[in-house]
């Protein structure tokens, strides 16, 4: 069975990564998680979703026993680590070009359907 106070450590630890890795900084976990939402890949989503179910059920005595302490410390491994891979000015960067290359695409497109238009009105 896990301590309750190792889950608020746990807790505490990922909210820091969070925010410095992914820079999001809420007052709980769970609020943490929703914000950063996609940003993580799924397996990390229920990893963490894990966690947050372990920290309310250890408030309760009766649900606390029912506590996989192996599961909960791979979910927190797991999240831990790839946090940790998690490069911020990287991602600024990847963000900027998705934008960047979306809005190429787009404009490409509608150029094209503007020629295409005109050559079959017949003015090109």
């Amino acid at each position: 069975m896990i301590e309750p106070n190792r889950l608020s450590l746990m807790e505490t630890e990922l909210r820091a990564l969070m925010a410095s890795h992914l820079g999001v900084d809420k007052p709980t976990l769970a609020k943490a998680l929703h914000t950063a939402g996609r940003r993580l890949p799924k397996r990390q989503r229920v990893n963490g979703a894990l966690i947050v179910d372990a920290l309310e059920r250890a408030e309760h005595p009766g649900l606390y026993a029912q506590l996989d302490e192996k599961q909960i410390s791979r979910a927190h491994t797991d999240i831990v680590a790839h946090l940790k891979r998690i490069n911020i000015s990287e991602e600024k960067m990847r963000r900027i070009i998705r934008i960047g290359s979306a809005v190429a695409f787009n404009l490409l497109f509608v150029v094209g359907a503007v020629i295409a238009l005109l050559r079959w009105r017949g003015f090109v």
